[in-house]
């Protein structure tokens, strides 16, 4: 059966993912989608120790930012992943080899027999980091906070279909701009999970689903649909979209830490 939820992503401190007493292993099944939330602030003393975690591309890449707040949740951010990805496959966050395909999305390598089906994907917008990991199919995931001055209608011209579009139109001002929005993340969610770019945004097609919760993403080669993906969006809270797109076609969505 589909999963349906009332829950939302809890965006807990890096402080408190990089803590040690958070560090016991975790376990996911196949039909699992885990979702993990963190808010990229944290002390001098947990960039610090972040950095530490990383690998030396991570830390040329991070080398490369101007501004301090952005080399920052760059660290706590891939410091985080690492940290999540550590509990799974019950290794040391520095250790584990992360690698990106041409399009950019990232994959394990070499992680042994734990990590041979667990696929992960992250996105982060303004402060917030958003992660969600699965075993045994493809995953993207996408965030996004709700922009005022967003141009709607050009956006839409360009990437949305006419379908899309004429939902969109028929809505009021305040309705558009939140739609518009929970489409994009639907989108880009479907188009990180295939690993391709945004360029082909106007090629992915959103539609209805039995479970109002979900939609069927659809990317179209042509006329062709080329693959469908099941797109779940999450809970954020005010003024934030996100949402996750897999392929397996019944799945259990798990926003994490799981409570007691």
């Amino acid at each position: 059966m589909l999963n349906v939820h009332d829950g939302q992503v809890a965006f807990v401190s890096c402080e408190n993912l990089l803590h040690p007493t958070n560090s016991r292993p975790l376990r996911i099944v196949e039909g699992e989608v885990h979702v993990w939330g963190a808010e990229l602030e944290g002390s001098g003393a947990c960039v610090e120790k972040s950095i530490l975690l990383l690998d030396e591309a991570e830390r040329t890449r991070a080398a490369r930012f101007v501004r301090e707040l952005d080399r920052h949740r760059y660290v706590l951010a891939h410091a985080a992943v690492r940290v999540i990805l550590g509990r799974y496959l019950d290794s040391l966050p520095e250790t584990i080899l992360i690698e990106a395909s041409d399009s950019g999305k990232p994959c394990l390598r070499s992680s042994g027999p734990q990590g041979a089906t667990l696929r992960f994907n992250l996105a982060h917008s303004g402060s917030r980091l958003l992660m969600a990991i699965c075993r045994g199919c493809e995953i993207g995931v996408d965030i996004e906070r709700v922009r005022e001055h967003t141009d709607v209608a050009g956006l839409a011209a360009r990437f949305y279909n006419p379908r899309e579009q004429e939902k969109l139109a028929g809505l009021s001002s305040e309705n558009r701009r939140q739609e518009f929005f929970r489409y994009w993340v639907a989108k880009e969610a479907v188009l990180k999970g295939k690993g391709v770019g945004l360029s082909s945004l106007e090629s992915c097609e959103i539609v209805p689903s039995k479970n109002p919760a979900r939609v069927i993403g659809k990317i179209r080669d042509a006329n062709t649909v080329e693959s469908e993906w099941i797109v779940e969006w999450l809970s954020c809270g005010p003024d934030w979209h996100a949402a996750v797109a897999f392929t397996v076609t019944e799945g259990t969505v798990r926003y994490m830490p799981l409570r007691d």
